[in-house]
């Protein structure tokens, strides 16, 4: 009757919520009728009445003379004691829930099925003790032995379960019956046994195949994949990458597709698993530090997960850039390709954390969505990937993040640029003191000038002067150690680019009156105010192309420069070889010249 007053209090879900009102409560439990009538049978005290019917055996004699009480009292409380079957809804009920809310269902299962033979089992002997003794205990050699002293009930059970048993699996080998009862409930036992062979086999094949369902299905992938590299003759070490890929991949994920896994829930269980499992791995990331959380939430649902083993190139340079990558596990490499040698420069090593592939994706890089280096995958890697489309559609939600990672974006083209410059400043030989890669010193003399010259326009005309001459001093300690450099630029066909050249244009600005600083004269040097003229020019350089061993390394190139008094060179074309310095440059090498005065 415990029960029963429990199952009046146990909540229910309606539509989803919790309902712990007790008057909803009781009404929906008396609402299902068949499970309220089958506890109400069930919790009935059966037992009480069993105790109480032979307390009355005078009394039933007298009713029922022809009726041994012995025998009545045997009967009737095997009879009252099956209302407690009906309990077995409650178990069923228990082993479906925990089928649906366990993450080992297959134990569950496999629970059951134990738990259902061993009860036909039981049943069976029971019925086997029972009939045994109807006809009488070792009358034969089919019924059961004289076993009812209290010290061999025990051994009873035993027996009596070992030929349920033996007869269910249809293996024992036990005697043959006498009496038509015996062929009867034998032959029943046979049929049983035979289906529940059948049901069990069934069952723990679908158990033990389930355990390894996920397995076996990726069996059978990597079974078909393998068929079809040795049908199209694929290279024995490509078909080892690839198959140590799908170890690496089942070993750490146990699963191909997860996207397959997600599709089938909402869209809001799908975002809440998400977040679980990429927002830690998002706000790790500096750029997405300063994003809302609204952004992040929305950026996960798109994210997909890919698996790159080693030396396995991510991207490579010149691709079109369709994809931004996050990387969630391992390292890759950022390579940039020397055309002349055809060498691959690591410039940088990305773990865990980091992201690339924004650039191209953005369009940021004056409008290119082309790949600007190779990336490789150092190790087995994992790989967060964003589409363009995905992101761009985020983006467009999200104006404020779209800044923050387009100003994190341009930061990393400075960057690369600074990086290829050096590059290329390397491959020219600009720093050659010492056989050193970059003559710090030059470089540190150069800044120093140019700092110079930028003092020099804005003095009066007698301390112009003596800026002047100590910049020529510094020209010439410059001159000096710069003459390898202008060595290598007439090698390689740069030679009309001299002129920039500073102790050239400083002296040029003393004889040619046309030049960027004019001369001065003695009347003009007597006045306190005396000023200087001011001209702005456009020249235009063109670089041959460079030649190694007869096969054009560098195509040939036009180079637009706008000098102008009081600011520095305008680089027109945005491209530049090497360094260019403030300084002036000999008229009759220009175009578009204008003159005004100061």
């Amino acid at each position: 009757m415990l029960d029963v007053f429990c199952k009046f209090r146990l909540g229910y879900l309606d539509e989803g919520i919790l309902v712990r009102d007790i008057r909803k409560l009781r009404e929906n439990y008396k609402g299902k009728r068949k499970e309220f009538l089958s506890d109400v049978i069930a919790a009935l005290p059966t037992d009480k009445i069993v105790i109480i019917l032979s307390s009355l055996t005078s009394l039933l004699n007298r009713i029922f003379p022809f009726m041994p009480v012995l025998f009545l009292e045997d009967r009737i409380s095997v009879a009252l004691r099956l209302p407690k079957l009906f309990k077995w809804r409650s178990a069923v009920d228990f082993f479906n829930n925990s089928d649906m809310r366990t993450n080992s269902p297959n134990i569950v299962r496999a629970c059951k099925l134990l738990l259902v033979l061993a009860t036909i089992i039981h049943w069976i002997a029971c019925f086997y003790f029972l009939i045994s003794k109807y006809e009488g205990l070792g009358i034969n050699d089919w019924v059961l032995e004289d076993y009812l002293s209290e010290s061999n009930f025990f051994r009873s059970y035993l027996r009596s379960l070992y030929w349920s048993t033996m007869t269910l699996t249809t293996i024992g080998n036990t005697s043959n019956p006498k009496t038509d009862l015996e062929y009867v409930f034998t032959g029943l036992t046979f049929l049983i046994g035979v289906f529940l062979f059948a049901a069990v086999v069934g069952n723990v094949g679908d158990v033990i195949s389930n355990m390894h369902a996920a397995r076996v299905q990726f069996q059978l992938k990597m079974d078909a994949l393998k068929f079809y590299m040795a049908a199209r003759r694929v290279p024995s070490d490509l078909q080892k990458r690839v198959k140590k890929w799908a170890d690496y991949a089942w070993q750490n994920t146990h699963v191909l597709e997860d996207q397959e896994l997600l599709d089938m829930l909402p869209y809001r269980l799908r975002s809440d698993i998400a977040q679980h499992v990429h927002l830690e791995t998002l706000r790790k990331i500096r750029v997405f530090e300063e994003c809302e959380s609204g952004f992040l939430c929305e950026l996960v649902t798109k994210l997909k997960s890919h698996v790159y083993s080693p030396a396995d190139y991510v991207c490579r340079a010149g691709e079109i850039g369709r994809e931004m990558y996050i990387i969630n596990n391992g390292k890759v490499e950022v390579l940039i390709r020397d055309h002349t040698t055809e060498d691959q420069t690591v410039v940088a090593t990305l773990s865990e954390g980091n992201y690339f592939g924004e650039i191209s994706v953005l369009r940021l890089d004056s409008g290119i969505n082309r790949r600007n280096a190779d990336v490789r995958s150092v190790g087995f890697s994992e790989l967060l990937v964003l589409s363009k489309k995905d992101l761009t559609q985020v983006l467009y939600e999200y104006p404020e993040a779209r800044v923050v990672i387009e100003n994190y974006a341009r930061e990393r083209i400075v960057q690369t640029r600074e990086v290829k410059k050096r590059k290329d400043s390397q491959e020219i030989g600009l720093a050659v003191p010492e056989d050193s890669l970059i003559n710090e010193r030059t470089a540190k003399e150069m800044s120093e000038l140019q700092h110079v010259l930028r003092e020099l326009r804005s003095f009066d005309s007698v301390s112009c002067r003596l800026r002047i001459e100590e910049l020529e001093e510094k020209c010439a300690r410059l001159e000096k150690n710069s003459k390898k450099q202008r060595k290598l630029l007439k090698d390689h066909g740069l030679s009309d680019l001299l002129d920039i050249s500073c102790n050239n244009c400083i002296h040029n600005s003393h004889k040619n009156s046309n030049s960027r600083y004019c001369s001065f004269s003695s009347d003009e040097k007597k006045s306190s105010n005396y000023k200087m003229r001011k001209r702005s020019f456009i020249k235009t350089y063109h670089l041959p192309a460079i030649e190694l061993n007869g096969v054009v390394q560098e195509p040939a190139r036009c180079l637009t420069i706008k000098f102008q008094h009081g600011t520095d060179p305008i680089i027109l074309n945005d491209k530049r070889l090497f360094p260019v310095y403030n300084s002036g440059v000999d008229a009759t090498d220009t175009s578009n010249e204008s003159d005004s005065s100061q």
